[in-house]
């Protein structure tokens, strides 16, 4: 389900973003104590790179703060600045200063801010960058004894990496599965409709695209529990959450179990035509299950569906929109159940 993924998108963009900001500031007070020791020691060919490199660190950390939308570029300024630092540090090296560990950096930066494609590139180019400039260090005769044993740590740091970060992945993408579903329905729970609410609100905000929530009640859910048991109801939601994530499988549509017999659907880009064709259909594959249920007037479980379709968001709020549908699906309650009703007034037009 997309909204899983998107879950899951936005906790890696959260981890990277905070993993940036560690590395950051942990690469300025590293750069800056290797300043302060270096020019103590008079070893300038590793005090000259840190004067590069606390500020780029400084620099990304404060506009990880200020514009954190613009984290992919600052992870590519952040990776290539240590990459040049790192595998100057190992060039300039003196034998009283042997930086060649420094390089190791490298696979930790990539890793913690790709994704694993992206971040063997930058490792095999960290390799073959330092594979061309060992024989040409001024200061140390590097043998290929010695590049092949450093090589072959880099690559081996960087494997470690990579399987600790596919693990890492995997963790995370069972806890958003299993924080964000509901386990009766297989669709989104509450917790992910605070979540993705407001984010996909912002995004069609931002994108000036449509949002439409559609509210859905099982009628008389509650006489069906009555008359066929708890079990029996506990089915009829399972089912009607495969109908609805079945039915709603566009890239922008994400399906969430509200709360009881009440689920919530949300689509984005929808023209008013498209929206009010959707809601139809949701209602129309929840009747076409044929679900027996002796105690509603129709003979069988139906749905009530209220939506607010807004073509322009700037005049309402994330609240404001579950409201409206919510006051629509109470209105089609109203007239008798088993229909489609939609939240009409100025903002929502």
């Amino acid at each position: 389900m997309r909204g899983m993924r998107s879950g899951m998108e936005d906790q890696a963009i959260q981890f990277r973003r905070r993993h940036l900001q560690f590395l950051s500031v942990l690469g300025f007070a590293v750069a800056v104590l290797m300043s302060i020791f270096s020019i103590a020691w008079d070893m300038w060919e590793v005090a000259v790179p840190s004067f590069f490199y606390a500020p780029i660190c400084l620099y990304t950390v404060v506009m990880l703060r200020r514009k954190p939308e613009y984290m992919g570029r600052l992870a590519t300024l952040f990776i290539v600045a240590t990459l040049s630092v790192t595998q100057t540090g190992v060039f300039l090296q003196k034998p009283g200063a042997i930086t060649d560990p420094w390089i190791m950096t490298c696979p930790l930066v990539v890793y913690g801010l790709c994704d694993r494609k992206l971040a063997a590139g930058w490792t095999v180019i960290t390799v073959l960058l330092l594979i061309a400039m060992r024989p040409f260090q001024p200061y140390v005769s590097a043998t290929p004894q010695t590049t092949v044993v450093l090589v072959l740590a880099v690559v081996s740091f960087a494997a470690v990496q990579h399987l600790y970060s596919r693990r890492t992945e995997d963790n995370e993408r069972l806890i958003v599965e299993l924080s964000n579903t509901d386990s009766l329905t297989g669709t989104l729970n509450r917790r992910a409709f605070r979540e993705i609410l407001p984010s996909e609100f912002r995004r069609n905000q931002r994108q000036r695209s449509s949002l439409t929530a559609f509210m859905l009640d099982v009628d008389h859910f509650k006489n069906y529990n009555d008359h066929h048991g708890h079990v029996e109801g506990d089915r009829v939601l399972a089912a009607i959450g495969q109908t609805l994530r079945q039915t709603a499988r566009r890239s922008g549509d994400f399906v969430f179990r509200y709360g009881g017999e009440e689920f919530c659907v949300l689509g984005s880009g929808l023209n008013a035509a498209q929206a009010a064709a959707f809601a139809a259909q949701l209602r129309a594959n929840v009747e076409a299950l044929r679900i027996e249920h002796r105690a509603a007037a129709h003979g069988r479980v139906t749905a009530s569906i209220g939506y607010c379709h807004a073509e322009e968001l700037d005049a309402l709020t994330p609240q404001r929109l579950i409201e409206e549908a919510d006051r629509a699906l109470y209105l089609a309650k109203d007239k008798r159940r088993n229909r489609v009703e939609r939240f009409i007034n100025a903002a929502a037009a």
